[in-house]
């Protein structure tokens, strides 16, 4: 999902959500690593500084916001803005990499 999401050859929108998606797992995953669960998807970013110690959610919280907008309405996005959410969502990547196996879980 990342690497599409940077793709040029795509178009913005679709760049957008696949880096949506990408930051969604990421810190989908974080949650899950701490043993919790979330049935909105708004929450798994606001516990970003408990799950990975991010405190700066921003981009993530407008992003949120801009997906359903694109998504349900049609709205355009900005370039600056699919740059920032895929910088976001690597630096997502990097901190779920370095949570490590699962606490309980059997190799």
């Amino acid at each position: 999902m990342l690497t599409d999401a940077q793709n040029a050859n795509l178009s913005m929108e679709s760049r957008f959500i696949l880096g949506y998606d990408a930051a969604f797992s990421f810190a989908h995953a974080a949650l899950r690593w701490k043993g919790y669960r979330a049935g909105d998807r708004y929450l798994v970013f606001q516990v970003l500084p408990f799950t990975v110690g991010k405190d700066d959610i921003r981009v993530l919280i407008l992003c949120h916001d801009r997906r359903n907008q694109v998504t349900y309405e049609g709205h355009d996005v900005e370039r600056q803005l699919v740059t920032d959410l895929n910088k976001e969502a690597q630096d997502l990547l990097s901190r779920v990499s370095k949570l490590g196996p699962v606490p309980g879980a059997s190799a």
